[in-house]
């Protein structure tokens, strides 16, 4: 459902049937009643960004979907319609990168940031204790899910470092070794709280994506940190 979810929202030639055909439902009334059963909102509510009132609506999640940001897609992709991309989320470059291997680490509970911020401590020391010191280490967060959808205490964040082919067998529980795949990237700037990043990487598949020639593959959203981790919230 919640990969149905940010289909429904970013791929607009998609009708809500095709949707539901594609995820394994029968027809697009199972969809819908299922859909709404977990989220409190239909399919139509998410694809149209109308979603009707959420009172009284009992459903798994703890926290609703935030429908104030459901909206602020919809009012980006609008405004993208009418004209180009604003400077805001021009890209600072676009480049291709080799596969790199990762030590990763996940995050316990998801994109709660004391979580977060454990897992980078923990992380650091390892690489410290590796030969990786705190200046040479390059910093990589692939958060794979979409908080709109998918609870933030449940959500998959793994925290990771780039690794020499001798810090390979260094790697062992709770510890995993990972690749950055060889790709194209499109890298972007952000400078702010975590809190409100949500929003800004939203913008980028609602205003930039869908209009820059470019389709994305199956990886993860990436973030790099060019500042201590430890300043993150400030």
């Amino acid at each position: 459902l919640e990969k149905a979810a940010n289909v429904l929202l970013f791929h607009e030639s998609l009708s809500i049937t095709d949707i539901a055909m594609q995820f394994g439902f029968s027809s697009s009334a199972n969809f819908s009643r299922s859909f709404k059963d977990h989220f409190g909102i239909t399919p139509y509510g998410v694809k149209s960004g109308k979603p009707k009132s959420l009172n009284g609506v009992k459903t798994p999640l703890k926290q609703p979907i935030d429908t104030a940001i459901l909206q602020h897609i919809h009012t980006l992709r609008a405004e993208a319609k009418v004209c180009p991309p604003s400077e805001a989320i021009i890209p600072d470059r676009i480049f291709d990168s080799p596969d790199t291997e990762l030590c990763i680490l996940r995050s316990e509970e998801g994109y709660l940031l004391p979580s977060i911020f454990q897992c980078w401590n923990t992380l650091i020391d390892w690489g410290l204790e590796n030969d990786i010191g705190a200046m040479d280490q390059v910093r990589l967060a692939m958060c794979h899910d979409n908080l709109l959808f998918t609870p933030r205490e449940k959500c998959r964040y793994d925290a990771a470092l780039m690794i020499t082919p001798e810090q390979r067998s260094k790697i062992h529980e709770p510890f995993e070794l990972g690749k950055l795949n060889t790709g194209r990237y499109a890298a972007f700037r952000y400078q702010g709280k975590p809190d409100n990043a949500a929003k800004f990487q939203i913008s980028l598949y609602a205003k930039w994506l869908p209009y820059s020639g470019y389709e994305p593959d199956i990886a993860p959203l990436i973030e790099r940190y060019d500042r201590p981790i430890s300043s993150l919230d400030k």
